[in-house]
């Protein structure tokens, strides 16, 4: 995804979350509102802002076999 079309998704899913000027929500409130209303936009806030580490660990993990 082009970095202009990755900026323009995380804007529409703040808006989505209720966040007012792009601030962000902590994990803990990302992970009850996806937990208990299956909010889709806070899942992609929380894979947006942990997938890279995920994808990183994963990669090194992979590469050590």
């Amino acid at each position: 995804m082009a970095d202009g079309q990755l900026t323009r998704a995380l804007q529409h899913i703040r808006r989505m979350l209720g966040v007012p000027g792009g601030a962000a929500l902590n994990d803990r409130h990302l992970l009850e509102r996806f937990t208990t209303s299956k909010e889709e936009a806070a899942f992609a806030a929380l894979v947006h802002r942990h997938g890279p580490l995920v994808y990183g660990i994963a990669f090194d993990a992979a590469r050590e076999k």
